[in-house]
């Protein structure tokens, strides 16, 4: 980054004339307009657009590093410099770029492309939303769009906590889950994502459910015996399979018999 990229970074348009002024550097790209863009400086993308001495340098709309400022503006969630951008005639965007949006939780960005682009989304786009828990971004998706998400939808979500978008995909979608939801859900101790899966899905689980939970129960010391009880009861898991769950937790991590509530209670299980 040369003086003219740090003052633009800064929003020191005072500064940029200065070394222009005094040729302290020769300005020799656009990366000003990144800089700016990346500081969030709208008066000083202002200013460089209105200039002829700095303008000339926005070559094909695109920063030393290869990336079109619309995009950049996108991944640094400037809607306002977009919007400057594209009353200059600067438009070039990546194909896709609804799903870098989706990354950025702008409701208000999305709409913006959606209507005045031909930016397009791929099923990333839902898929990263429910991940995130947005569930405004996954609506507005469902109702405007027609790309849909997969599996890797409600399966992280489950994973990262978010019942809620688990309840409105289920309800609105096709697309389903995988046993890897209810895994994830008991991996991660959210118990109430569990009991919804159990009785509002047909996909089930792994024998991974049982082993991330007690595995989270003896690495945290934390109480995920109630969840526990609940898996070896609920999904009736066979008494061989808890066995070698029980036995493999204690030999990985060094535990004695009855060390954690955790281990107490599929210590029990398997006693019967």
């Amino acid at each position: 980054m040369n003086a003219h990229d740090s003052a633009a970074l800064m929003g020191r348009i005072d500064m940029i004339e200065y070394l222009t002024k005094n040729k302290v550097f020769t300005i020799g790209s656009n990366d000003m307009y990144h800089s700016a863009i990346k500081g969030g400086h709208l008066h000083v993308i202002d200013y460089l657009l209105k200039n002829p001495a700095y303008r000339q340098h926005l070559k094909k709309d695109v920063s030393l590093h290869g990336d079109n400022l619309i995009d950049i503006a996108v991944r640094e969630n400037q809607l306002e410099i977009i919007e400057m951008l594209f009353d200059n005639g600067i438009k070039k965007h990546s194909q896709f770029i609804l799903d870098e949006i989706v990354k950025t939780g702008n409701l208000q960005m999305m709409q913006w492309f959606h209507k005045n682009t031909n930016g397009k989304s791929t099923t990333e786009s839902m898929d990263l939303a429910a991940s995130n828990g947005d569930i405004k971004m996954v609506q507005w998706l469902h109702e405007n769009t027609t790309v849909g998400c997969t599996t890797w939808a409600i399966d992280n979500s489950a994973k990262n906590g978010y019942l809620n978008v688990i309840s409105y995909l289920h309800l609105n979608r096709t697309e389903s889950c995988t046993k890897k939801a209810m895994d994830y859900a008991s991996m991660n101790n959210h118990f109430d994502i569990v009991k919804w899966l159990h009785f509002n899905r047909t996909e089930g689980c792994s024998s991974l459910a049982l082993t991330y939970s007690i595995n989270n129960g003896s690495l945290e010391m934390s109480n995920h015996a109630t969840m526990i009880e609940w898996l070896l009861k609920s999904l009736e898991i066979p008494i061989e399979k808890a066995k070698i769950t029980y036995q493999s937790v204690i030999d990985k991590y060094h535990l004695f018999p009855n060390s954690t509530e955790s281990i107490n209670v599929l210590n029990r299980h398997i006693s019967q």
